[in-house]
């Protein structure tokens, strides 16, 4: 599931996981007067690797790189932890180093029975819907990819409260268009106006968030400008007007009689709204 773009995957929860293991003595870390910060000092400058620089032979150059990792377990209990007396005090002297597990800290039960939660989270900008429907699409390939016995199940899927959200603003947008569509039937009693608004209002929704969407996001520079070029899109620029000056009064229709007259007659009000 790595692989899928806009996914996060966190430590799971529910089990062990293979660590170095340094389990120290107290009592020999009291008779070599050691602490355990000494051990902690000593260990964690001794498990890095290091760019140390470059060399140069002939015409080539190759990079150095320090590489003081302990090669095995028996090699990580031969560390030196500090002189006392005179004597190298090595890490198998105050303590022990083994290939164990991490302390598990949490327990996991699914119905019942042991179990290990993977939490899938979305990054960034990424779309909730997209990366759980690309995730389920995954899910039968991971599932034939697993070891025999492995049951791999979905166990909660938040996008459902995602895809509620989506229905219930469209199923409302929907609604607040029908009313207002019915309202200016009632009052004006011209379809035609009813039209004009009920198609017009949908369309200004989907241009307020069409550039938040992966069709906004994809737009092509080019092709607005060939629109421009065309007159099919108008800016103020466009029509030698500073976006900062623009104001009411450029407008080319002042009053209903100029918007009758702009629209070719498809607005059309009637006599009684008309005060000319």
């Amino acid at each position: 599931m790595a692989p899928i773009p806009g996914v996060t995957l966190p430590t799971p929860y529910g089990g062990e996981f293979r660590q170095i293991m340094v389990d120290l003595d107290p009592g020999a870390l009291n008779a070599h007067g050691i602490s355990p910060n000494d051990v902690l000092n000593a260990v964690n400058p001794q498990g890095l690797t290091l760019p140390s620089g470059d060399a140069k032979l002939g015409d080539k150059q190759f990079i150095v790189r320090v590489n003081a990792v302990a090669p095995s377990i028996e090699a990580l209990n031969h560390l030196p932890i500090k002189q006392v007396g005179g004597a190298t005090v090595y890490l198998s002297d105050v303590a022990h180093v083994r290939d164990a597990w991490a302390v598990q800290a949490n327990v996991v039960r699914a119905e019942g029975k042991r179990s290990v939660l993977l939490t899938i989270i979305k990054n960034g900008d990424a779309s909730t819907l997209d990366v759980v429907n690309r995730i389920k699409a995954a899910l039968p390939e991971i599932k034939r990819a697993a070891p025999p016995g492995m049951d791999i199940r979905l166990l909660f899927d938040q996008s459902i409260f995602v895809q509620s959200a989506i229905t219930g603003v469209l199923r409302e947008g929907a609604i607040a268009a029908g009313l207002t569509a019915l309202m200016i039937l009632i009052f004006l009693g011209s379809w035609r106006s009813t039209l004009v608004v009920t198609v017009s209002s949908p369309l200004q929704a989907i241009r307020g968030i069409a550039g938040f969407t992966e069709v906004g996001r994809r737009r092509d520079r080019k092709m607005v400008e060939k629109l421009r070029e065309r007159k099919v899109i108008r800016r103020p620029e466009d029509l030698g007007i500073n976006p900062l000056d623009a104001h009411r009064s450029l407008l080319a229709a002042r009053s209903f009689e100029d918007l009758m007259h702009w629209s070719g007659n498809l607005y059309d009000p009637p006599n009684k709204f008309r005060n000319w």
